[in-house]
């Protein structure tokens, strides 16, 4: 039993010390202005770096190996996902688009695991126009509901789930909702940066697997 317990300990520690790698693609914009997109598309990898749970692959390498191999991010499916992650040696990629409809923004965003040819989490947002709350809200949100980081998840590696239970384990969790209610389901309400109670802001996130904790 002690000789289990090391073990575990052991790998808690080499899971705590190793990071995933992350690669964030940039939003594709429809309807909206490129520079604009861009724009976002940086805050939200910033958003992500903020978490200092991933090793982020710079922009500049991302986009050369997309250059070199002629993809088109604005047709990237499950397959081309998959040579992305694979050729930059990444767990993680996010990709998604943004798309002005009148004075709505519409934003969908996604988290594909390379390793297991999945899409993990996927999230869409309808909001106002508003670049600066586009910015310093909206990408947070975003990247908060690609990777949860409460609620659901257990916090626990899968694989001391699969020791302390003999099987697998998986955790799936569905938020819908708006910000007409503080502190609803979907984590829109109470104050701040991750606050509202505004009722012109409406998303659903959907995430299926296990995130350990940070």
């Amino acid at each position: 039993m002690k000789l289990l317990l090391l073990v575990c300990l052991s790998l808690l520690a080499v899971a705590a010390e190793a990071r995933d790698r992350m690669a964030v693609l940039d939003l594709v914009p429809s309807s909206f202005d490129n520079t604009e997109a861009l724009l976002l598309s940086q805050r939200l990898r910033h958003e992500f770096d903020e978490m200092d749970r991933f090793d982020m692959v710079e922009r500049s390498d991302l986009y050369a190996l997309l250059e070199g191999k002629g993809l088109d991010t604005a047709t990237c499916d499950d397959s081309c996902l998959r040579a992305i992650g694979r050729a930059l040696r990444t767990e993680w990629i996010v990709s998604g688009s943004i798309r002005r409809v009148g004075g709505k923004v519409h934003i969908q965003g996604l988290l594909y695991e390379v390793k297991n040819d999945f899409i993990f989490a996927k999230t869409t947002r309808k909001v106002d126009y508003d670049i600066e709350r586009l910015r310093k809200k909206e990408m947070r949100r975003l990247a908060q509901e690609l990777v949860a980081t409460e609620g659901g998840s257990t916090g626990v590696p899968w694989w001391l789930l699969v020791l302390g239970a003999g099987g697998g384990a998986a955790w799936y969790v569905t938020q819908s909702g708006d910000d007409t209610t503080p502190g609803g389901a979907n984590g829109n309400g109470g104050s701040g940066d991750n606050g509202g109670g505004d009722p012109s802001q409406t998303g659903s996130a959907a995430i299926t697997g296990t995130f350990p904790a940070p």
